[in-house]
């Protein structure tokens, strides 16, 4: 399916770029879907085998046609693919600082970085979208735009995938994406990993007045039922802890289905430990939708 962009005015987020290993100054919150998605883009079907052919397995480009432009994106298949009868599914949201039309950069880091020390036996499909580079809010709303997409092309592209092991995860600007993408979704993910995230409130609601607090009300309303852990660093000042706590206390007053880890002594950058924890994956891999 595709989806349209949403025009509204958006408040500053203290979010700074972020995937890299230096931060730029501060980025601007993601807009979210509106009721007038439509459908449209193209089923990306190289390399996925059809019957006859086995699936190419590794990192494998595609595209897909938002606005009337193209935009890359990467899909790792993992190496049992072809021999497996279902495979699970993540989508793996990068920060602001991997922004650009490489379709390169969006796996160099978090997931990425997982995938590539350990590509023979990565057990999941991933598909890493790439947000375009260019002024906010306008790349961010593509960037939730193309995600979306890519995912879908994905699930019906490669008939292995298994829809009640999908997971979605993303780091700081892909982090505040990954709540955004759910909230308009939340039926379709079996878990969901935010790392050094917030909510951005007027994505859900359209209105730049709507304060984090009573996004995250929103956001744990809708989510509740939705296996989550979220990690935040206790010295973040890119994403401010206050922002991450407040998503807590919604979370936690109705009863969800959520846990939260607060870092002591960490900053912004806590993707590289969050992805190296084995209880994470023990976590991740053992929720069904």
């Amino acid at each position: 399916m595709r989806f349209s962009s949403v025009a509204v005015a958006f408040a500053l987020m203290s979010v700074a770029a972020c995937g890299s290993s230096s931060s730029a100054g501060p980025s601007q919150p993601l807009p979210g879907p509106d009721a007038t998605n439509g459908t449209g883009g193209q089923v990306d079907t190289s390399g996925v085998g059809n019957g006859t052919t086995t699936a190419t397995t590794g990192f494998v480009d595609k595209s897909l046609f938002v606005g009337g432009a193209t935009y890359r994106y990467k899909v790792f298949v993992p190496a049992n693919y072809n021999t497996a009868t279902t495979v699970p599914v993540m989508m793996a949201l990068h920060g602001s600082g991997n922004k650009g039309s490489d379709n390169l950069q969006q796996t160099q880091l978090g997931i990425g970085l997982v995938v590539r020390a350990a590509p023979a036996t990565f057990p999941a499909i991933v598909v890493f979208p790439q947000g375009p580079a260019g002024p906010e809010p306008q790349s961010a709303a593509t960037f939730v735009d193309i995600s979306q997409l890519a995912l879908d092309l994905t699930l019906a592209a490669y008939k292995k995938a298994d829809r009640d092991r999908v997971y979605l995860t993303g780091l700081s600007y892909g982090g505040i994406a990954t709540f955004t993408i759910a909230y308009f979704n939340p039926t379709k993910f079996a878990a969901l990993l935010p790392v050094a995230a917030t909510v951005c409130a007027s994505c859900l609601t359209g209105s730049g007045t709507t304060t984090v607090a009573q996004g995250a009300v929103l956001a744990a309303s809708k989510l509740k039922s939705v296996p989550i852990w979220q990690f935040h660093g206790e010295l973040d000042v890119n994403v401010p802890t206050v922002q991450a706590r407040q998503i807590r206390d919604a979370f936690v007053a109705v009863n969800a289905n959520y846990t939260y880890t607060e870092l002591k002594g960490h900053d912004h950058q806590i993707w590289d430990d969050v992805y190296a924890r084995s209880d994470v994956w023990t976590w991740l891999w053992a929720q069904h939708r």
